[in-house]
């Protein structure tokens, strides 16, 4: 692996807004510049931008290869999983390019740090210096073989395993995960005070509860309603109610949550009404969750219909976690109404519990994506189609 020497670092500073396909194409130009080295570490300082902000205060961090990049948490998911604990011990059995654990070695003494890939240990030595911390402990190993070897007991074991096949292809499922967390879960709960599991935002919740156990806490977390993660925290004896957090990050640090106990779910009592003066839209977390009577109930807002996962109210209300727009037309979906909403030239349409798709809706009027008028086709309890126009409020 390279070292950013003077060198490099410079050559870095002034090619970092060049077009990366011509300088790999003008690589012989350069000679003694590693020039797959510089693109690599040029992408990584991009991708920073947006998803570790953090480390482009120091111009010696190293970045790993793209896929690395792409599957490692971001600072704000990062700094997340780390307020929830603190201890003296903890380890990251797939540790990748290690920002879960820069974040985790604030609240515990000693970090232990894993990964299969050598080149990314080096990394993670490298940045570690870089940054000032020194409780993190790097193994060159796989989970698999500290488990089997392991004979301490650890405050948490935080798992994130590789969602990639051999074809690079993503992949959803634990059993086709590397780590498979089905095979390795009772030696997990063994050696750690709380397992902490990292899956992809596309797992079945539900699923994943059936075939790990003992969940006692599930996260799903969003950040600008773009579910990111979700995360199962085990415990070491049998939890019949598991508690569901829904946590949408609207910045870097200010987040809405939403938390319930799952099996309130299925009990929520909801109340249902035609569209008053708000329409209410859950943001992406709750969605994945499900909580959908949860919502109805805990928040006193009525839903329109049991499938369409809107909700309306009369009084203004703030802080709701998701999206609130005023009411100004409703519209029953028919000839002479479509006619009606042709006029406002262009809109953003959404579709729920609704038997065209938004691409269809948008055939049938016409209407252009953009503006300030936002359209929700959907069906009311009395199972009349309709179209609500409205405006956005927060």
């Amino acid at each position: 692996m390279h070292q950013l020497n003077e060198t490099i670092l410079q050559f870095i500073e002034k090619h970092l807004n060049d077009d990366l396909n011509q300088l790999a194409l003008n690589a012989q130009k350069y000679k003694d510049i590693p020039i797959p080295f510089i693109i690599s570490q040029i992408n990584g300082r991009l991708k920073a931008k947006k998803k570790l902000p953090f480390l482009l205060e120091y111009s010696k961090i190293l970045y790993p290869k793209k896929i690395s990049m792409e599957q490692c948490s971001s600072e704000i998911t990062g700094r997340y999983k780390a307020q929830l604990y603190k201890g003296n011990k903890m380890i990251d059995l797939t540790g990748g390019f290690g920002i879960d654990c820069l974040f985790f070695a604030e609240k515990f003494k000693e970090v232990h740090y894993v990964e299969r890939d050598k080149e990314l240990c080096e990394i993670m030595r490298h940045n570690s210096q870089i940054l000032g911390i020194d409780n993190i402990l790097v193994n060159h190993s796989n989970s698999e073989t500290v488990l089997d070897k392991n004979t301490e007991d650890f405050d948490l074991i935080y798992v994130d395993p590789a969602r990639r096949d051999e074809h690079k292809s993503k992949i959803v499922n634990f059993q086709d995960c590397q780590p498979n967390i089905l095979e390795i879960r009772r030696k997990l709960l063994k050696q750690g005070s709380k397992i902490l599991i990292k899956a992809s935002p596309l797992l079945d919740i539900k699923l994943a509860i059936d075939q790990l156990e003992n969940v006692s806490v599930i996260h799903v977390i969003s950040i600008k309603n773009d579910c990111k993660e979700l995360l199962f925290e085990l415990a070491n004896q049998e939890c019949l109610a598991p508690t569901i957090r829904c946590v949408n990050f609207i910045d870097k640090e200010n987040f809405m949550a939403f938390e319930t106990k799952l099996n309130a779910e299925k009990n929520a009592t909801v109340e249902y009404s035609l569209p008053e003066k708000y329409l209410f839209e859950p943001n992406a977390s709750i969605m994945k969750a499900g909580l959908f009577r949860s919502v109805s109930q805990n928040l006193n807002l009525k839903k329109l219909h049991p499938n369409s996962h809107l909700y309306t109210f009369n009084k203004f209300r703030e802080n709701l976690p998701g999206r609130v727009f005023e009411i100004e037309n409703t519209f029953n979906f028919n000839k002479k109404d479509l006619k009606r909403l042709q006029k406002l030239k262009k809109a953003h349409i959404k579709a729920r519990n609704f038997p065209l798709s938004v691409q269809q809706i948008r055939k049938k009027t016409g209407l252009q994506e953009g503006g300030e008028v936002y359209l929700f086709a959907t069906t009311t309890l009395n199972n009349e189609l309709i179209v609500i126009e409205s405006k956005k409020m927060m």
